[in-house]
């Protein structure tokens, strides 16, 4: 997806803002280009944050990791995916794109079901309710076997 012109608060879901918030915690509107950017940057830090995930095996990690870290990580990530797919709705993409985008998105909607990581009924489950409802299906078949 790139920056086709997009200006603040353009290129999201019909309906849905999302913003991105200042070192001084004032909200910052910009385009769905633009949030991606952000949020892969701030996954990243957080992934190389020592801090948050130390590198030795003696280091125990921070009280409340999935609460304060991994749950708002992925509930942000799940807006990236709401703006890819809508994006890909509107702008015509190859077969191969289409399905490395269903395909990933597959396997994060199995991590998050698994571990307990999303709340389904926020602004972004319900825009992407038909994309997830296939995994998710897929996945609560796959439980009722064990």
């Amino acid at each position: 997806m790139r920056n086709k012109g997009f200006g603040p608060g353009e290129g999201f879901p019909e309906g849905i803002m999302y913003y991105a918030w200042d070192f001084r915690n004032a909200k910052v509107e910009m385009s769905a280009v633009d949030y991606i950017r952000f949020i892969l940057d701030w996954v990243e830090d957080m992934l190389e944050d020592i801090r948050i995930f130390p590198e030795d095996l003696e280091s125990e990690f921070p009280p409340n990791l999935e609460r304060d870290v991994i749950k708002p990580a992925f509930e942000r990530i799940l807006h990236v995916y709401a703006i890819l797919f809508h994006y890909q709705t509107r702008n015509p993409v190859e077969r191969i794109e289409r399905y490395a985008l269903e395909s990933t998105f597959g396997h994060f909607i199995y991590a998050s079901l698994y571990w307990g990581l999303l709340d389904f009924n926020g602004e972004s489950a319900t825009y992407l309710k038909e994309q997830i409802d296939i995994p998710k299906k897929s996945f609560l078949e796959t439980v009722e076997c064990r």
